[in-house]
C-alpha cells in the first residue's frame, strides 16, 4: 500500500513538473516576442523568476518547493536553445533579398530591418546584415534622410521599434496579413493618410527650420538653401507585395485620377523589380479601383531568391510608438478600426501565385426587380445604412475631414473638443412653414433673376420672390467630401465613411478628378420599373466648396450651377462616353461605374411659377418616396444651422418630430411576456397588446437650449401593429425616432428609428412643426400663395381667429376653413413665441429658427379648454 502512494505521488510529482516545464518555456518565447530580448538575455535573467512562480502555487510553502523549481529552471533552460531557433527564424529568401529599392517620390521600398538576435541564424552576418540601424544610415550616405517608417508586417518580432525611436525617426503600424490576402481598402486609407499627414507636418518642419536659418543670417545675405524633406520608408517582409500595393495606391490618389494602375505598376518594377510578382495583389489594385484589368501588361517573373511563399509566424506585438498626427490631438494610430490577426502570413497555407481570383462581387448601386433574394439586398441598399456604403475611417483620418468640413462652412476648423463635440452637424437645417413665415418671408423677398441677382420688381425675367421650389425626397440626408484621398459620405452624426468613386474635372481628357469638392444631398432608392431595377441615389441640392474654397458666401442659384457644370455634368458626360465606346467596341471600358456604391445626380429646382406643375405632374410621377415640398431663396448664402432661407412644407398628417424615448419600468406580468417572445417568430395578439402597452408607458423627449433633454408634457406615444415590435427595438436601442401625430388617437405615432442621428430635435424645431400642424396650411393655399393670389389669406385670416379664442381675447371674425386639432395635443399662442431665455446657445445642428413678429396671424385652430391647459404645462417644461 505505501509503495502504491509513494508510486502515485512520483507520477503527480512528474506531470506537474512537466507542466510547470511547458509553461515556463511558453512564458519565455513570449518575453522574447514581445521584449526583443537576445539569445543570451533569455535564459537565467528570465528563469531565475520561476521561484516566484512556483512558490505557493499549489497551497505548501515555496520552502518546499525548492528542489522542483530547480528542476524546472535546469528543464526550462536545456529547451531555450530550440525555443531561440523557432522564434529567430529568418524568413525565407530574406538575406538573398534586396535591402531597399530606389525612392519614388518620398517613399522608399524596404525589405523588413533584422535585430541584432538574428545575427546567430544569418549564414553570414556580416555581409547579409540589415538592421534598423543599418536601413537608416544606408539611405543617410545616398543623402536622404527617414523621418518614418512604416511597418506592413503582421508581426512585431522582427526588430524593436525603439531602435527607430533612438535615431530620432518615426515608426507606425499598417498591419497586413500578407500571402494572397490583399491588403484591405481600410488598411490602404490608413496607409495614406498617414504618409500625407506626415508630409504636411514635414512641409511645416522644412519652412520652420528655413525661417530661423534665415534670421540667422545678415540682411544683405544671400537665402540659406532651404532644408530637405524626410523620406519615409516602407517596409513588408520582402518590401515587394504589401508594399508596391500600398505605394501604388498612394501615387494613384495623389495624382488624382490621372495616374492608371497599369503605369503605376510599370514604375514600381522600376524601382523595386521585378515589381509586385503575385497577380493576386496586381488584380487587387485595379479591383480597389474599380478599374479593367489590363490585358497588355506583361506578367511579372518570381525573384529568383523567393523558393516558397512568405512566412510569419509567432504572437503579434502590442500597438507601436505612437505619433502626433498634424495638428496635434490623439496619436495617429491610436484606436485602429481593422481587426490584427493573431498571425503574419500562415506558414502552412498553400500557394496559389498562378492563380487569378474572381472579380469581388461589388456592393454596386442597383439590384433588379425580379431578382430571387430581392428583400435582402433591398435592406442592402437602405439609404439610411451608413456602414453599407463605404469603408470604415481611421479615427484620425476621420477628424481631419470633420475640421476641414468645418473650416469649408464656417471659415475656422472647429475642434472636436470643443462643447459641440464630434457629432456636431455643420449643416444648413430647413425650418417648417406656416402661414406667418409664409407672409414674413416669402412674399417680402425681393425678386431675383436665375443667377440670384436682385432686379427690378418691373423686369420681366424676374419671379414674384426669390423663392425656388423642389420636391422633399423622403430618404436620409448626407454631406459628401470629394478629395483626392476618396469620397467621405457623412450623416447627421457626423459619422463618415469613405467611398471609391470618380468625379472627373473638365475637360475630360485630362483625366483629372476634384479635390476639396463638398456637396450636400439626399440620398434616395429609385425605382426604374422600365429597365427593373432598384437603385440607391444621391439627389445633390447644394455645393459649398471646390478646390478647397469655401462657396458659401456666394448666392445659392451660382452654387448650385457650379455642382451641375464641375461635379455632375463631367461624370455622366464620362459615363456616358465610356458606355457608348463600348457598345460600339471602340475601346475597353477601363473604369466600371455600375460598381460604385450609388448614382449621383443633381436635383431640380423650379421657379415658383410652376409649384403646380411639381404638384400636378413632377411630384405624381417621381421614382422614389416624397413628403412635401422645400422652397430655397435663389439668392441667400449657405448658412450652417436653422434657416429661413430653406422652408419645408408638409402636409399636417405628415409633419414628423424626431424625439428621444424612455421607457419607464414595466409592470411584472408585462415584462414576462415581452421577455418570452422570440422576435423572429411572428407575434400573437397578446405580444402584439403586450408591447403596444409598452409602448404607451414611454416618455417623449426633446432636445434643450443648453443640449439637455427636455420632456414634452402630455405626449404618449403609439404605434400600428405592422411597427411595433421596430417600434419597440428602437426604443430598448435608445435611438432616435421619428413620430408624426395621428388626431384619431391624439398620440403620437411611431414612423422609423433614425439611426443618421444622435440626438432629438431641437425644441424650437418642436414647436415650429408644433405650429405647422396646428397652421394646417393647405397645399391649394400655398399654391395659391405662390402664385401670388389673395385667396390663401382667407385661411390666415381664420386662423387668427382661432388663436384669438384660444388665448380668451375677442375673434374679429368666425373661425371658418381650419380643422379642428383635438386635445390633449400641446398648444401654443403667441405668447409661447418669445425667445429662450436659456443663457446657452443651441447646438449649430437644431439652432432655432426665426420668430414671427407678435402680431403676425397665430397657427393655433381650436379654442379648446383642455388645449389651454396642455399651453401652460407645456410653457413650464420648455421654461418658458
Amino acid at each position: 500500500m505505501a509503495a502504491r502512494l509513494q508510486e502515485e505521488r512520483a507520477r503527480r510529482k512528474a506531470q506537474m513538473q512537466a507542466r510547470l516545464v511547458e509553461q515556463e518555456q511558453q512564458r519565455v518565447a513570449a518575453a522574447a516576442a514581445s521584449q526583443f530580448m537576445p539569445p543570451e538575455s533569455l535564459g537565467p535573467s528570465h528563469i531565475a523568476s520561476v521561484d516566484g512562480a512556483l512558490g505557493g502555487a499549489d497551497g505548501r510553502p515555496a520552502k518546499r518547493q525548492k528542489s522542483q523549481a530547480a528542476g524546472v529552471r535546469a528543464a526550462a533552460l536545456n529547451t531555450l536553445p530550440q525555443i531561440n531557433a523557432l522564434r529567430l527564424a529568418v524568413p525565407d529568401g530574406w538575406e538573398a533579398c534586396p535591402p531597399a529599392g530606389e525612392p519614388w517620390g518620398s517613399l522608399i521600398p524596404s525589405k523588413v530591418p533584422l535585430g541584432l538576435q538574428y545575427d546567430a541564424s544569418l549564414q553570414d552576418p556580416d555581409t547579409n546584415r540589415y538592421t534598423p540601424q543599418m536601413a537608416v544610415e544606408r539611405q543617410r550616405m545616398a543623402g536622404r534622410q527617414l523621418g518614418l517608417v512604416i511597418d506592413l508586417t503582421n508581426s512585431s518580432r522582427y526588430y524593436n521599434p525603439q531602435e527607430f525611436s533612438n535615431l530620432g525617426v518615426e515608426r507606425v503600424r499598417v498591419p497586413c496579413v500578407g500571402r494572397d490576402e490583399c491588403p484591405s481598402p481600410e488598411a490602404i486609407s490608413a496607409f495614406c493618410f498617414y504618409v500625407q499627414e506626415f508630409q504636411m507636418r514635414d512641409q511645416i518642419r522644412v519652412a520652420e527650420e528655413h525661417r530661423r536659418a534665415r534670421m540667422l543670417l545678415p540682411p544683405d545675405a544671400p537665402p540659406p538653401p532651404a532644408p530637405a524633406p524626410r523620406y519615409v520608408l516602407v517596409h513588408c517582409t520582402h518590401g515587394f507585395n504589401r508594399t508596391g500595393t500600398m505605394i501604388v495606391n498612394y501615387f494613384m490618389r495623389m495624382s488624382m485620377g490621372q495616374l492608371r494602375p497599369k503605369e503605376a505598376i510599370v514604375h514600381f518594377r522600376g524601382i523595386r523589380s521585378p515589381g509586385i510578382y503575385k497577380p493576386a495583389y496586381v488584380a487587387a489594385i485595379f479591383d480597389n479601383c474599380y478599374e479593367r484589368r489590363s490585358t497588355s501588361l506583361p506578367p511579372c517573373e518570381r525573384p529568383a531568391w523567393k523558393r516558397r511563399d512568405d512566412e510569419e509566424s509567432g504572437p503579434s506585438a502590442p500597438a507601436s510608438p505612437r505619433h502626433v498626427p498634424f495638428g496635434g490631438g490623439a496619436p495617429a494610430c491610436a484606436s485602429p478600426r481593422w481587426p490584427e490577426p493573431a498571425e503574419d502570413d500562415a506558414a502552412n497555407a498553400p500557394t496559389s501565385d498562378d492563380v487569378m481570383p474572381p472579380v469581388p462581387t461589388s456592393s454596386g448601386s442597383t439590384v433588379r426587380l425580379d431578382d430571387p433574394n430581392f428583400d435582402v439586398r433591398k435592406r442592402e441598399l437602405a439609404h439610411d445604412n451608413l456602414d453599407s456604403l463605404g469603408e470604415v475611417v481611421d479615427a484620425n483620418e476621420e477628424e481631419y475631414v470633420r475640421r476641414e468640413v468645418w473650416r469649408l462652412i464656417e471659415g475656422k476648423p472647429r475642434s472636436l473638443t470643443e462643447r459641440l463635440g464630434p457629432s456636431a452637424f455643420p449643416g444648413a437645417q430647413p425650418i417648417s412653414l406656416d402661414r406667418a413665415n409664409l407672409r414674413e418671408v416669402v412674399l417680402a423677398s425681393p425678386p431675383v433673376n436665375e443667377d440670384g441677382v436682385v432686379q427690378n420688381a418691373s423686369d420681366a425675367r424676374c419671379e414674384l420672390h426669390s423663392y425656388y421650389v423642389t420636391w422633399k425626397a423622403d430618404g436620409t440626408r448626407y454631406m459628401l467630401y470629394i478629395s483626392k484621398w476618396g469620397v467621405y459620405v457623412m450623416n447627421r452624426k457626423f459619422e463618415m465613411r469613405r467611398l471609391q468613386m470618380r468625379f472627373p474635372v473638365p475637360p475630360l481628357r485630362k483625366g483629372q478628378c476634384h479635390d476639396g469638392v463638398l456637396l450636400d444631398g439626399e440620398m434616395i432608392n429609385d425605382v426604374d420599373r422600365s429597365q427593373g431595377v432598384m437603385m440607391r441615389r444621391y439627389l445633390v441640392y447644394d455645393m459649398m466648396s471646390e478646390g478647397h474654397n469655401s462657396l458659401c458666401g456666394e448666392p445659392f442659384a451660382k452654387r448650385y450651377k457650379l455642382a451641375g457644370k464641375l461635379v455632375l455634368n463631367p461624370k455622366k458626360e464620362e459615363r456616358d462616353t465610356m458606355e457608348r465606346a463600348l457598345h460600339e467596341k471602340k475601346i475597353p471600358l477601363w473604369y466600371h461605374h455600375e460598381r460604385e456604391p450609388f448614382k449621383v445626380r443633381l436635383k431640380d429646382f423650379f421657379p415658383a411659377s410652376r409649384v403646380r406643375k411639381l404638384f400636378d405632374n413632377i411630384m405624381r410621377n417621381l421614382s422614389h418616396k416624397h413628403d412635401g415640398v422645400v422652397l430655397q431663396d435663389w439668392a441667400a448664402a449657405y448658412v450652417r444651422g436653422s434657416t429661413q432661407t430653406i422652408l419645408k412644407w408638409k402636409p399636417a398628417h405628415e409633419n414628423s418630430v424626431d424625439f428621444e424615448v424612455e421607457m419607464p419600468p414595466l409592470d411584472p406580468s408585462l415584462q414576462q411576456i415581452i421577455e418570452a417572445i422570440d422576435f423572429t417568430q411572428p407575434l400573437s395578439n397578446e405580444q402584439v397588446v403586450a408591447l403596444g402597452s409598452a409602448v404607451n408607458t414611454c416618455r417623449l423627449f426633446v432636445m434643450g437650449g443648453g443640449g439637455e433633454s427636455v420632456p414634452v408634457p402630455d405626449a404618449r406615444l403609439t404605434t400600428s401593429r405592422q411597427l411595433v415590435a421596430e417600434c419597440f427595438e428602437s426604443i430598448c436601442r435608445r435611438a432616435v425616432i421619428e413620430c408624426y401625430y395621428d388626431t384619431g388617437v391624439r398620440a403620437w405615432a411611431y414612423m422609423r428609428s433614425r439611426t443618421d442621428k444622435m440626438r432629438a430635435n431641437h425644441e424650437s424645431v418642436f414647436r415650429a412643426v408644433v405650429r405647422s400642424i396646428e397652421d394646417n396650411l393647405t397645399e391649394d393655399e400655398l399654391i395659391a400663395a405662390l402664385l401670388g393670389n389673395p385667396k390663401w389669406e382667407r385661411g390666415a385670416a381664420a386662423a387668427a381667429a382661432a388663436t384669438a379664442a384660444a388665448v380668451g381675447t375677442a375673434a374679429p371674425t368666425a373661425a371658418v376653413g381650419t380643422a379642428p386639432f383635438p386635445a390633449p395635443f400641446p398648444q401654443e399662442s403667441a405668447a409661447l413665441e418669445a425667445p429662450s431665455v436659456s443663457a446657452q446657445q443651441p447646438p449649430p445642428s437644431e439652432s432655432p429658427p426665426p420668430q414671427p413678429s407678435a402680431n403676425a396671424p397665430g397657427a393655433a385652430s381650436s379654442a379648446a379648454a383642455a388645449q389651454a391647459a396642455a399651453l401652460a404645462k407645456l410653457k413650464g417644461a420648455l421654461g418658458r
